[in-house]
């Protein structure tokens, strides 16, 4: 259980840093004339920062305990009353 919310925490804090990274004022550090091998450094910060965060999602699931990784069990959906 311990390893499961260290496991949400580090999502939570994961996408706090992704939303920080591609806010308009960090993303602005990287607009300009600039390039590298003909590629806007803008587009290559923006895909890089989205690898970035899909790695470190991947690692912080591999940390969850195999029996954690899945969804919780839902409720069998009510059906609605008659009019």
């Amino acid at each position: 259980m311990r390893t499961a919310r260290r496991g949400g925490e580090g999502m939570l804090a994961l996408l706090a840093l992704g939303l920080w990274l591609l806010m308009p004022p960090v993303i602005s550090l990287f607009v300009g004339p600039y390039s590298l091998f003909g590629i806007p450094v803008l587009v290559l910060y923006v895909f890089g920062v989205w690898l970035a965060l899909i790695l470190a999602t991947a690692l912080l699931a591999r940390r969850l305990p195999r029996g954690e990784r899945r969804l919780p069990d839902l409720p069998p959906p009510s059906d609605p009353e008659p009019d």
